[in-house]
């Protein structure tokens, strides 16, 4: 089914929106209003677009805040569960159990990051991890509003939406010296999220800029943001955030605010023959990785 322009900006920005939201009971219709969209030419629209009908799309989001907030809040399991759409405790539990391997009060037990950051350990675990102290540094970031291209599918192939965004920026004068390329990390890296993983490339822009309908607008707001350098592979990439995430941020006394993480690129990394290696082979990546964080309330 061959999907407009417009009508797949429309589905992405109604996505972006739901995504943001880390509370609130969402529907299908409410997501179908956002993007000026009905229910029907919605639904057949965003399974098009997204791989995945809008119910599923809608549950697995809701579980996803609801581990989040399990993780990271003090709120009990049933004001958990109510938060994020689920009428009973029993029900919450099902789903919750289904999705995870473990029922609410395990999940919140056991040690571990909130799952939209938490890459797979794969062979060895944690022993995998390096000992030395991790270079990490907080420092205050404005908000940054973002043209962006979305990435659906296996997190190896996330390279793709950079492909298509790059042209599109440079034909834009967008990238220049001082631009700022981001890609954010709208899913967890393990198993359950392989095949669905998002991702958006993303490129700061002037707040008076004009958007067609290639990209979708959103704004990633500023706040302090634990930041750490990365160079290496794709493979390098998962031990800096398992390090940053599984080692730092539980003796830091911080935690994760309701926001997305992000690595920041150099612009250098899409120019020439270091944009063709990376296309190729995944590996000569340069970034900054950065988890928004808060203090514990």
């Amino acid at each position: 089914m061959k999907i407009p322009a417009e009508t797949r900006r429309r589905v992405l920005d109604a996505t972006l929106a739901a995504e943001r939201e880390l509370c609130g009971e969402l529907s299908v219709t409410t997501l179908a209003d956002w993007a000026g969209l009905s229910d029907k030419h919605f639904q057949r629209a965003f399974r098009a677009v997204l791989g995945e009908a809008p119910k599923a799309y809608l549950r697995r989001l809701q579980l996803q805040r609801a581990a989040y907030l399990l993780k990271w809040s003090e709120l009990t399991i049933l004001e958990v569960a109510v938060r994020t759409g689920y009428d009973t405790h029993a029900g919450f539990t099902k789903a919750f159990t289904r999705a995870y391997g473990h029922n609410p009060q395990e999940f919140r037990a056991a040690s571990g990051v909130a799952p939209y950051l938490h890459m797979g350990s794969g062979p060895g675990g944690a022993e995998r991890l390096e000992a030395t102290p991790l270079p990490v540094r907080i420092e205050q970031v404005p908000d940054q509003r973002v043209a962006a291209m979305r990435h659906v599918g296996p997190v190896e192939t996330s390279v793709d939406a950079w492909k298509r965004l790059v042209p599109w920026a440079r034909q834009r004068g967008l990238l220049g010296p001082e631009a700022v390329l981001l890609g954010v990390h709208n899913d967890y890296w393990d198993d359950n999220a392989q095949d669905s993983y998002r991702y958006d490339a993303a490129v700061v822009v002037p707040a008076d800029f004009k958007p067609d309908d290639a990209v979708n607008m959103f704004t990633i707001h500023g706040g302090p943001v634990a930041m750490t350098e990365f160079r290496g592979s794709l493979d390098d990439a998962d031990q800096a955030w398992r390090r940053l995430v599984d080692q730092w941020l539980p003796v830091s006394g911080l935690q994760p605010r309701s926001a997305f993480a992000y690595d920041c690129y150099p612009v250098e990394l899409f120019t020439g023959s270091a944009f063709r290696r990376l296309l190729q082979s995944l590996t000569g990546y340069r970034a900054t990785l950065c988890l928004p964080v808060s203090k514990y309330t």
